[in-house]
């Protein structure tokens, strides 16, 4: 997958409300481009790339669903959480959409596969936020 060509496939399907990009540094061996949205912002969207910034070694789509009220509401940005999820899937696993959908908002751990990609979620509970998470592999 090539990473630039992949970063403008996810800006076209996704609103960010903040978008950011890291390249590539001594520090941090990896390129990455971040999407995080939801007036919370609670809902992240990231590609990371390898050293050169040229192919895609991941991506990863969570939402960290607050389940414990702080001040930050139940739930925060749910609906966004929605959109981006039905995103995801349709870039990546359109034939698998409404399972993918689904899994993430369930509380099982899942991993879906298809020619192009292995799709592993995850589900963690903590003491006031629950990780909803998909990571995508190519293959």
């Amino acid at each position: 997958m090539d990473y630039k060509k992949e970063v403008q496939r996810a800006k076209a399907v996704l609103t960010c409300r903040n978008e950011k990009i890291f390249p590539p540094s001594q520090s941090v061996p990896w390129g990455m481009w971040g999407c995080v949205t939801g007036a919370k912002e609670t809902v992240k969207f990231f590609i990371n790339s390898d050293r050169k910034a040229k192919v895609v070694t991941k991506v990863k789509y969570l939402w960290n669903d607050w389940i414990r009220n702080v001040g930050e509401g139940l739930h925060s940005d749910k609906r966004e959480a929605r959109q981006f999820v039905k995103s995801f899937a349709d870039l990546y696993a359109p034939d698998k959409k409404q399972e993918i959908v689904d899994a993430f908002f369930g509380d099982v751990d899942v991993t879906f596969e298809n020619e192009k990609y292995t799709i592993k979620y995850t589900y963690e509970v903590g003491p006031g936020i629950a990780e909803h998470m998909y990571v995508l592999t190519p293959k």
